[in-house]
């Protein structure tokens, strides 16, 4: 599929109410099933008898949302996003379903993605069990003990239509994968195995979120001196395990990944007038060790993942094995502490850094670069109001953004959500190229 392809349009919301019905309609009741391996074995017409006895209890809710994104440097229109979320939960006896939905409207992204987007977001299906928990379906899976960044955060890619979460974290989108968690008194083992490999294409042409680098290959191609080959996406499978144990107040954690990269690199190839640009998405593993510490009145944690021969773009185009991608070693790391005081001020500090090692050609990173996170937020008039700053600072050069913002909940329903978000930073940096997207936003709530 051809990521950059004309948008189609949905002419009527009928696809995501019919989405919204068929996940009302998965909550009718089903046989009871009980796994407790504690009791012995009950008899059939037992069984039958309790599952006629088992409540079944639905659950729907949601929300509707008005929200605005306006360009401070440019002027420019991101985003006017009118959104219906609706929420569906069901439980009978073990077995538990979960789903929601997002309908929006969007008229300022018609230059580069549909203006109506159905989507069923999350959907998965619980059974639990004294010993053993297993969930099926469309699901976010965030593993790691960092706060804004997790470097083990690596099954769920980052939403291309709406990628910044805040100043020091992106927004996740669901895909399909099988989630198993067994637990024993002294030892929790997790798995994770995705089905097909979840990466998201090439940023859309005109996008705000398009990086430098994808702008210039596409100027080349436009400009005739470069073939841009952007229908590359793997065919695989992708899992990974996890061992964690909780001793003395700490909690533990090992932590395996196989699978692809999320966002591709671009093999240069020189051919013999032209240079072919060619997105992949090398395979890669990773394992990792993180920890955490509740303290009294907060949380020390740390994480540190080492990534073998993986690939990166080389300092040079046309590097010694022909498509200017390197590989090289790879070692993240955060760790950092968050800490309440009084009663509601909040103060979140993480340090991070990556070490990446000169690779075969030559890695075009710095061999270490370093940063911080950080959220400082207070809450006031009875906790309805709470305000605060958060971002990311880059040590190395890369920039920094930083993000003002305030949220008042006015009642059970009606939530009002204000702030600025500004990027600074060389323009070829990884923060400073989206200097030109510094925003204001505004967002109204209402939760039903």
């Amino acid at each position: 599929m051809n990521p950059f392809a004309m948008p189609r349009r949905f002419p009527t919301p009928s696809l995501a109410l019919l989405a919204v019905l068929a996940l009302a309609a998965t909550a009718r009741a089903a046989p009871g099933l009980d796994f407790d391996l504690t009791e012995k074995a009950a008899s059939q017409d037992a069984l039958a008898a309790a599952a006629q006895d088992a409540p079944v209890t639905v659950t729907l809710g949601g929300y509707l949302e008005s929200r605005t994104q306006l360009g401070t440097s440019r002027g420019a229109l991101y985003s006017a996003r009118q959104r219906l979320h609706p929420e569906l939960s069901a439980s009978l006896s073990r077995l538990s379903l979960f789903a929601n939905a997002n309908l929006d409207y969007d008229p300022a992204v018609g230059a580069w993605a549909d203006m109506v987007h159905p989507e069923l977001d999350e959907c998965r299906l619980l059974l639990d069990t004294e010993y053993l928990d297993v969930s099926i379906g469309k699901m976010i899976v965030r593993w790691g003990a960092g706060d804004g960044i997790n470097p083990m955060d690596l099954f769920n890619p980052v939403d291309q239509r709406d990628p910044v979460a805040s100043a020091r974290s992106t927004k996740k989108r669901a895909v399909p994968m099988v989630r198993a968690v067994a637990q024993t008194p002294w030892l929790t083992l997790e798995g994770v195995f995705l089905p097909f490999a979840a990466v998201n294409g090439p940023d859309a042409a005109e996008s705000p979120w398009e990086s430098l680098a994808l702008k210039s290959i596409r100027r080349a191609a436009g400009a005739g001196k470069a073939v841009f080959d952007d229908d590359t996406k793997p065919v695989g499978v992708e899992g990974g395990l996890r061992a964690s144990v909780t001793a003395r107040g700490w909690d533990l954690a090992l932590l395996s990944f196989q699978g692809f990269a999320n966002e591709p690199v671009y093999a240069a190839i020189p051919l013999d007038d032209i240079t072919l640009y060619q997105a992949r998405y090398p395979h890669f593993r990773a394992f990792g060790f993180n920890f955490a510490k509740g303290l009294s009145a907060g949380t020390l944690r740390g994480e540190l993942v080492f990534k073998p021969d993986t690939v990166f773009p080389g300092v040079q185009t046309a590097a010694a094995n022909g498509n200017g991608l390197a590989r090289t070693d790879f070692l993240e790391g955060v760790v950092g502490m968050d800490w309440t005081f009084f009663s509601d001020l909040y103060v979140n500090a993480q340090y991070y850094f990556e070490a990446l090692p000169q690779g075969e050609n030559g890695a075009a990173y710095r061999a270490f670069s370093d940063g911080m996170t950080f959220k400082v937020s207070d809450k006031f008039l009875g906790n309805a109001l709470e305000a605060g700053v958060q971002g990311m600072v880059s040590f190395s050069g890369d920039g920094l953004s930083v993000e003002a913002y305030g949220q008042y909940e006015l009642d059970d329903h009606w939530k009002l959500t204000c702030g600025v978000q500004l990027w600074e930073g060389p323009p070829r940096s990884r923060l400073g190229q989206y200097d030109a997207n510094d925003m204001t936003y505004l967002k109204l709530r209402y939760a039903f």
